[in-house]
């Protein structure tokens, strides 16, 4: 059941972002639903490795990420150095999560920006 409702959560995820992607472009017919306040949780905490795995899917650098996040090079850099006081906060958090699970449109989005 929790599959299904998060196979439901990602579909309509995509379909947003997508049509965000249109109306940033200017299409007129772009058309963005905002369903909330919704029932949002926290990300998981992310470790070195986690931020590592990220940044390789996307065939990223650490300046490269650092820069799509808006965060500095010696952020990520502390980030994926497995100091446990150094951690990613839940803004980046989200942001590296939908990157790993979706992040076409979210590229998209943040070339566009």
């Amino acid at each position: 059941m929790n599959s299904n409702k998060n196979k439901a959560h990602r579909s309509n995820l995509t379909r947003n972002l997508k049509e965000a992607l249109k109306y940033i472009k200017g299409d007129p017919t772009a058309k963005v639903i905002i369903e909330g306040p919704g029932d949002f949780r926290m990300p998981e905490p992310m470790i070195a490795q986690d931020v590592r795995r990220v940044r390789t899917k996307l065939g990223f650098t650490q300046s490269q990420l650092a820069s799509a996040l808006g965060e500095s090079v010696r952020t990520v850099q502390g980030w994926e150095s497995n100091d446990p006081r150094r951690r990613p906060n839940g803004a980046a958090r989200r942001l590296m999560e939908m990157l790993w699970r979706n992040p076409k449109p979210v590229l998209a989005l943040l070339n566009a920006a």
